[in-house]
């Protein structure tokens, strides 16, 4: 059975038991794919911060007042490069964080589904 995006309807118990185990196996795939984009995620606001920090400290010395010091570090290349690469590993944390609530959220409806059709099992015997 292929893993889709929406659950069918009107699966009988076998079919419902090969989806809860492929969802499971997604969410925990899905699950460790978050856990690479937080470590990334952390790892580029370590840079663009000490990005940020480099380009102060190359200012500090300059007539200019803190608040200018800060603008022209932000506009240090190396700073908007930073910035840019942690974007990305915030876009890239936020869609597979919102993937993978989608798929545990499957996951539970395939589980009650499951329960729902062993309660209706025991009752029509």
């Amino acid at each position: 059975m292929e893993l889709n995006e929406f659950i069918p309807e009107g699966l009988e118990p076998i079919q419902l038991e090969q989806l809860g185990r492929q969802l499971s196996n997604e969410v925990m795939s899905l699950g460790r794919l978050v856990a690479q984009y937080e470590n990334e995620f952390n790892a580029r606001s370590r840079e663009y911060k000490l990005e940020l920090a480099k380009s102060k400290i190359l200012n500090k010395d300059s007539k200019y007042t803190p608040t200018m010091i800060n603008a022209i570090a932000e506009t240090c290349d190396s700073v908007i490069n930073a910035g840019y690469d942690l974007q990305q590993a915030g876009a890239n944390l936020l869609i597979g964080r919102a993937e993978l609530s989608g798929r545990e959220g499957q996951l539970q409806l395939v589980k009650k589904s499951i329960d729902l059709k062993i309660q209706e099992t025991r009752v029509f015997k």
